[in-house]
């Protein structure tokens, strides 16, 4: 019924229809912007735990985190190489051995084709199959994304607690929300590394079999690509794991209502020029890179408690 006199009136009134227009404008308007400082719940938390002085205690504070742990890089890159392994590398040398018989004993040109063709097939099939393998990956890269975020969230609201001198219910839908897409990323990169192999070795084979190469060259061509399906492992897992913790770090800061931080590098030899330059500076999370965001960046982020939140 009220829908109907809504209708009624947004199609015979134009002054009504005026009026409905603006309040579904505003209604909008708060829905798309998104509210500055602490949230509204968490100030009159910290004020009737300390008084009208509670913006004293907490003012210019940092939250501090620690550094993603070395841990979840070295289990991550056991189970990718694990994969590999098991999904890929493993049927490449046994195909690779039988090309490597096959050219030792080829006879003529016809039947090298043949073999040629064979192979191909060969490795068409073990992506395939290597390809229906990521079923089960996609479990464990879901479970390992949730144990980052699990330690993530203990150690966030540890240093809230610490700041603040009260515990907060984070809000985490963002953060959770994230997580099928951190996965999803990651099988894409997974799948890029098949996909830029499996070429490789057909265009060795190709080589192999109509420009006579010795087995022995072709041997160590193959053991190269091989290879680099375990360096890219390695550098997946220490890469996507440092992004989803600075992810992470930025969204539970945000959804608080902390807009800037403080870039922290982990401070050895290893930190590129520009993120030492960086080493101590605040900046905004909403402004260029953050912590972890870059290749194998191992930086940390601080968020800071700044006055203009506190009002």
């Amino acid at each position: 019924m009220l829908s109907g006199i809504y209708n009624y009136l947004v199609k015979n009134n134009p002054e009504a229809r005026n009026i409905f227009a603006s309040i579904d404008k505003y209604n909008q308007q708060r829905k798309d912007s998104k509210p500055k400082g602490l949230p509204l719940g968490v100030k009159i938390l910290l004020e009737a735990k300390y008084g009208s002085k509670w913006r004293d205690k907490i003012r210019g504070k940092t939250i501090k985190i620690p550094f993603v742990p070395k841990k979840f890089e070295i289990e991550y890159e056991k189970v990718l190489l694990k994969y590999f392994k098991n999904h890929f590398t493993k049927q490449i040398n046994k195909v690779s051995k039988e090309i490597i018989n096959d050219i030792k004993t080829r006879q003529d040109d016809i039947r090298a084709d043949m073999m040629e063709q064979r192979f191909y097939d060969s490795f068409d099939r073990i992506e395939k199959e290597a390809n229906y393998a990521e079923l089960g990956l996609e479990i464990i890269i879901t479970h390992t994304a949730r144990k980052l975020y699990d330690y993530h969230k203990e150690k966030f609201s540890y240093s809230i607690k610490k700041v603040f001198g009260i515990a907060i219910q984070l809000n985490d839908e963002n953060v959770i929300n994230n997580l099928p897409k951190w996965t999803k990323t990651n099988l894409n990169l997974i799948k890029n590394v098949r996909h830029e192999v499996i070429p490789k070795l057909k265009s060795q084979v190709t080589n192999a079999f109509q420009n006579g190469i010795r087995a022995s060259e072709l041997q160590e061509q193959i053991q190269k690509i091989t290879g680099y399906t375990e360096y890219r492992a390695k550098l997946i897992a220490r890469d996507q794991i440092g992004k989803l913790y600075g992810q992470m770090n930025r969204q539970c800061s945000t959804d608080l209502g902390l807009e800037s931080y403080i870039w922290r590098t982990s401070g050895d030899e290893r930190v590129r020029p520009r993120h030492r330059q960086l080493d101590g500076e605040t900046r905004r999370w909403d402004e260029g890179i953050i912590p972890g965001e870059e290749i194998r960046c191992r930086c940390n982020g601080e968020s800071v408690v700044d006055d203009k939140l506190l009002y």
